[in-house]
């Protein structure tokens, strides 16, 4: 899985190839893109020297959300569906399709939480979604590296961001929450 930043999403689909796809849509102009790795590092030099996008590796060896996982998916979702879900008692916003369901039903969760193994993320769609019903949201990232908190906190001026993996990120989010 390969970072590029900042670029057009039509830039980022043309570069693609065959074996390649767009992983992750964290905002705008900044992609990340997963598959083989000679077609996801073709299509990476392809957007450094045409779109003068910065590149960066996020894992070498997992191809997370890309059709790659698809057999993994098949797995998951044959676990989903023996799994007892209980009625939605709030919305659910699924990150592969960016928007709120209101009224999720067990088929939906199954749906989406297998969909979101092997197909695009929507991360930009779900934080405008979560900003825009949820005035004072305040996010968290959870778990190694700063990707979407950097993404986040770049696009969304006014929203809270912290991340675990940061003293003084999590110091602030003490501070401002009295959390001990």
């Amino acid at each position: 899985m390969v970072s590029v930043f900042p670029c057009e999403r039509e830039q980022v689909r043309q570069s693609l190839g065959t074996a390649a796809d767009i992983s992750i849509e964290l905002s705008v102009k900044h992609f990340v893109i997963g598959g083989e790795t000679a077609a996801v590092q073709a299509a990476a030099d392809l957007l450094e020297e045409e779109a003068f996008a910065e590149i960066r590796v996020i894992d070498a060896a997992l191809p997370m959300h890309s059709r790659l996982f698809q057999p993994a998916a098949d797995a998951f979702r044959a676990v989903l569906e023996k799994t007892e879900w209980l009625p939605a008692s709030k919305a659910y916003l699924p990150n592969v399709d960016g928007e709120f369901l209101t009224d999720p039903h067990p088929e939906d969760f199954v749906d989406r939480l297998y969909r979101h193994v092997f197909n695009t993320v929507q991360w930009a769609q779900s934080v405008a979604a979560i900003t825009n019903h949820y005035r004072d949201a305040l996010l968290v990232e959870v778990g190694p590296g700063r990707i979407l908190y950097n993404a986040v906190s770049r696009e969304y001026k006014h929203v809270r961001c912290f991340c675990a993996d940061h003293p003084e990120s999590l110091q602030n989010l003490q501070e401002a929450y009295r959390v001990v």
